[in-house]
């Protein structure tokens, strides 16, 4: 297992200014968020990469009820599906899409599709792996849909990147899955979540503030139980650090409120984990 990082954090950033710091941090790799322009993501792509790219992120609704945005989407993931194959990016993680005038599971069919177009195009050395984040245009929110998407696609480079914080946050049991999809988890997003049940009992779910994200070890992830049942099922691919923590000036979509305050984020992540992977890998 390989600990690296998400860019969106740091945007703002050239590329090249990112990995420096990361090389400088013994980050393993980084995982490019959709911030980077296309033009700045091939130059890094096809230059000399000072750290390594485990991965690119471009999670939006291909689905999108707007055919503008649609079309917009589309053309990202595109993009970034063609250079992934192109110059040698091994994971490309998006979202499945979702009609919103549909019922959860009404979209199933739909985003099969789509994810079995992405599958052919991206060809046999790029894995498309879908998160299960709910808020990026995207139905793979839990097992159950993991499960059917994964029979409806039926290739073998579709695969799944583990978030355990969009588990917590949707009152969902956030281990148990790594025993059930040991075999379709291809990566890993590290990013902690806090649920205020006292604040959710007076609230109810549709209402704000009963729960956020965190760095990991600031939350309510297990993460030594997570990095155990990882090294169980033979895991040994890369786990990005994901910051969208308030108390390190972060936001839910993704911004930061200064470079200082991003890095602070992710080095107390990072400080968290890096004892207890080299803990689980040595045993």
């Amino acid at each position: 297992m390989e600990l690296g990082f998400i860019t969106n954090a740091l945007a703002g950033e050239t590329l090249e200014d990112i990995a420096t710091w990361g090389k400088q941090q013994h980050y393993d790799f980084m995982e490019i968020g959709p911030h980077a322009p296309l033009e700045q993501l091939e130059h890094y792509l096809a230059g000399e990469r000072p750290l390594a790219v485990r991965a690119l992120l471009y999670c939006r609704n291909v689905l999108h009820t707007n055919p503008d945005k649609r079309s917009e989407f589309a053309t990202g993931t595109h993009k970034r599906l063609e250079l992934a194959r192109d110059l040698g990016v091994g994971i490309v993680n998006i979202s499945t899409g979702i009609d919103t005038n549909k019922p959860l599971r009404k979209n199933i069919p739909a985003c099969a599709d789509i994810l079995r177009d992405y599958c052919d195009l991206a060809g046999e050395n790029v894995t498309i792996a879908v998160e299960n984040c709910p808020d990026t245009g995207n139905i793979a929110v839990n097992p159950e849909i993991w499960r059917e998407l994964i029979a409806y696609v039926d290739r073998p480079n579709f695969k799944l990147t583990y978030d355990p914080s969009h588990l917590i946050r949707l009152l969902i049991e956030p281990y148990e899955s790594l025993y059930d999809f040991a075999e379709h988890i291809v990566h890993v997003h590290a990013k902690d979540a806090e649920v205020n049940h006292a604040r959710l009992a007076r609230r109810g779910f549709l209402d704000e503030g009963w729960w956020r994200y965190r760095v990991p070890g600031w939350g309510q992830v297990d993460w030594p139980q997570v990095l155990t049942r990882l090294h169980e099922i033979g895991f040994t691919g890369g786990i990005s650090l994901e910051h969208e923590d308030p108390l390190f000036g972060g936001h839910h979509d993704g911004r930061v409120n200064s470079l200082a305050e991003a890095k602070a984020g992710l080095q107390a992540g990072a400080s968290h984990l890096r004892p207890l992977l080299k803990t689980v890998l040595e045993r």
